[in-house]
C-alpha cells in the first residue's frame, strides 16, 4: 500500500492535481470577471440615475447594490424612460413581484421550502433579472430538484 507522500509522487495524482488547479483558477477567474462586470454596471446605473433623477436617497443606493448583473443591465435600459423616482420605485416593485411569484412557483413545484435551499442558490435566483425570471418560469416543468435549479442558474450565467 502506498503512503501519502508516495501517492503524491504518482503521475495519476499529479495529473489530477494539475487539472484541479486549472479548474479552480478558471472558476476563480470567471467569478472575478462577473463580480467586476456587476460592479461596473452598478456604478454606471448609479451615475445614469443621478443624472436622470438627481441624488438618490441612501435607501436606493443600498437596494441597487443588492442587484445582480442581469437586473442591473435591464435597469440601465429601463431608466432611459424614467421621469422621476416613482418610475424607479415602479420598476423595483415589478421586479420584486415577479421574483416573489417565481420563488413561490419553485417552492410549490420542487416541494422544497426556501429555508431548505442552499443559501448561494437562493442568492443566485434572487439576483436574476426579469427576463431570466420569465425564462425560469417557462422552464419550470423541466426542473425536478434543487440540483436541476442550480444547473439552470449556472447555464443562465452563460447566456447573453
Amino acid at each position: 500500500m502506498l503512503g501519502i507522500s508516495a501517492l503524491k509522487q504518482t503521475r495519476v495524482f499529479q495529473e489530477f492535481y494539475e487539472d484541479g488547479q486549472r479548474d479552480g483558477l478558471e472558476q476563480g477567474r470567471q467569478e472575478g470577471l462577473e463580480a467586476g462586470r456587476q460592479q461596473e454596471s452598478l456604478a454606471l446605473v448609479q451615475c445614469q440615475l443621478r443624472r436622470r433623477l438627481g441624488d438618490l436617497p441612501e435607501v436606493w443606493r443600498v437596494r441597487l447594490a443588492t442587484l445582480g448583473l442581469s437586473p442591473l443591465e435591464e435597469l440601465a435600459e429601463a431608466l432611459l424612460d424614467f421621469q422621476s423616482l416613482v418610475d424607479l420605485q415602479d420598476w423595483w416593485q415589478l421586479w420584486q413581484e415577479q421574483q416573489g411569484q417565481v420563488l413561490a412557483a419553485l417552492v410549490e413545484h420542487l416541494g422544497q421550502p426556501l429555508d431548505s435551499w442552499d443559501p448561494p442558490l437562493l442568492t443566485q435566483v434572487q439576483r436574476l433579472g426579469r427576463q431570466q425570471l420569465t425564462t425560469l418560469q417557462d422552464d419550470l416543468p423541466g426542473l425536478s430538484s434543487l440540483e436541476d435549479l442550480a444547473a439552470w442558474c449556472e447555464q443562465a450565467k452563460q447566456r447573453p
